[in-house]
């Protein structure tokens, strides 16, 4: 069936409208509802700091906007306390590490299956889907002033880690059938056509997935934003 067939959309323009109708009652029950999961939603979300408490790591939602932002602020030796985080304004000296909403741009779909700074804070490697395929374009961002680098890799799937130098990362290839079968190194600044196989499983009872064993801000994370 062609799902673009005039026939097919105006069965279901004529389907949405008995909907629309049947259900025309709730239309008050359901702003309600509406407005108090609206009210429930943390503005600020805070993920942690790094290991040596150098730097705050914290998800913000504006209202208007689709999609999280992910910063980070400087946090003050000693101090065990997270930042005051205002959901209109920055604060002083945060950085952002990812906006999904620029990230988006004019997309209807946008899933960040790979969100994961280096262990030095040097780095950040960002996985994007835009079909909903769930195999991520993956890129690798400075975040302190370093010359960009041009490293690029496709079909990488979730499970992502880096290494403790700072300079490879860990990552995860499917098979035919769309289960995770192999792990492979990266190394920055090379041609990712010379990736080291690390494992592959062909068995096809099992995955193979990849995390951090010392848990970085935002590794392994997967969030998915339709």
């Amino acid at each position: 069936m062609d799902r673009e067939s005039d026939e097919v959309l105006t069965h279901l323009r004529a389907e949405n409208e008995f909907l629309t109708s049947s259900t025309s009652h709730l239309r008050t029950l359901e702003n309600e509802l509406f407005d108090e999961i609206k009210g429930r939603i943390e503005e600020t979300d805070y993920l942690g700091a790094d290991a040596a408490l150098r730097l705050w790591y914290f998800e913000r939602t504006r209202e208007g906007l689709n999609y999280p932002i992910f910063s980070r602020v400087r946090a003050t030796p000693g101090d065990l306390t997270p930042p005051t985080v205002d959901a209109t304004s920055t604060l002083e000296g945060e950085q952002i590490v990812l906006d999904e909403n620029l990230e988006a741009g004019e997309s209807d779909f946008l899933s960040v299956g790979v969100l994961d700074v280096s262990p030095d804070n040097a780095w950040v490697a960002v996985g994007t889907d835009f079909d909903g395929s769930e195999l991520f374009h993956v890129t690798v961002r400075p975040l302190a002033g370093q010359e960009p680098i041009d490293d690029e890799l496709d079909d990488v799937y979730y499970g992502f880690a880096w290494a403790n130098d700072s300079r490879h990362f860990f990552y995860t290839r499917v098979d035919d059938a769309q289960r995770p079968y192999q792990l492979w190194r990266h190394e920055l600044g090379t041609d990712p056509g010379t990736d080291v196989l690390v494992l592959q499983e062909d068995d096809a009872q099992f995955n193979v997935s990849v995390g951090a064993a010392e848990m970085t801000p935002w590794s392994s994370c997967n969030w998915d934003h339709r």
